[in-house]
């Protein structure tokens, strides 16, 4: 049973500057939950709390129940907004889930195992780190685990060779690549010498001669 996310929040004000910077003061962020069918809620969170939460679980794959005067509301991360001075987070979006309605996340792949391509000196070229799936709240994996032992130099994983749990589609190609193991390489750069131009003595020498030939086709 996945363990159970708690962010405990606090309704807000809206439309007033100077409570936000007040907010902010404090070590709080404020947020909205939207979505569901309901109305809004204006929010605020503790920063050092949602970054916690943040370094432990990877949010965006994982419900969380913000708890708030009472009320208590399954939500997903929808966007985080960034300060472009400071680089610290401004502002929340959470949007409402519902049991049986489905949502898309990106799920982070876990790569297990030693891959056979890299002993050999091969590179692993992870081309996704994390997979667009469609599916309802319940079913929502924390993670989907992929195991490489058997991954040779030049072999590739595609999307459908991944296993992924009952009733969760994946929402990219299917031949999509996931990861694969490149040869070490050495790229030869050859110099391409640039065109000599003609000497202009031979230059002039070419004009002179369709001359003479021009002068002895009028003189016939």
């Amino acid at each position: 049973m996945k363990e159970e996310i708690v962010l405990k929040a606090e309704k807000r004000e809206i439309g007033k500057k100077s409570f936000v910077k007040k907010l902010r003061k404090e070590g709080k962020v404020p947020a909205i939950i939207y979505g569901g069918d309901k109305d809004p809620v204006p929010i605020s969170v503790s920063l050092s709390e949602f970054l916690h939460l943040s370094h432990k679980y990877h949010l965006a794959s994982h419900i969380i129940s913000v708890q708030y005067n009472g009320v208590k509301e399954n939500v997903l991360v929808k966007d985080i907004q960034f300060d472009p001075v400071k680089d610290t987070i401004s502002h929340i979006d959470f949007i409402r889930i519902t049991p049986k309605r489905e949502i898309e996340v990106d799920v982070p792949l876990e790569f297990v195992g030693e891959s056979p391509g890299e002993k050999k000196g091969g590179i692993l070229d992870f081309v996704l780190r994390t997979l667009r799936v469609r599916t309802v709240p319940g079913k929502l994996p924390e993670k989907i685990t992929l195991d490489i032992s058997s991954l040779d130099m030049g072999g590739v994983i595609l999307v459908k060779d991944l296993k992924l749990p009952e009733g969760v589609k994946p929402l990219i190609d299917e031949d999509a690549v996931v990861i694969t193991v490149l040869s070490p390489k050495e790229e030869e750069v050859e110099e391409v010498a640039p065109e000599e131009a003609e000497p202009e003595v031979i230059k002039k020498g070419k004009e002179e001669e369709k001359k003479e030939e021009e002068g002895e086709e009028k003189g016939e």
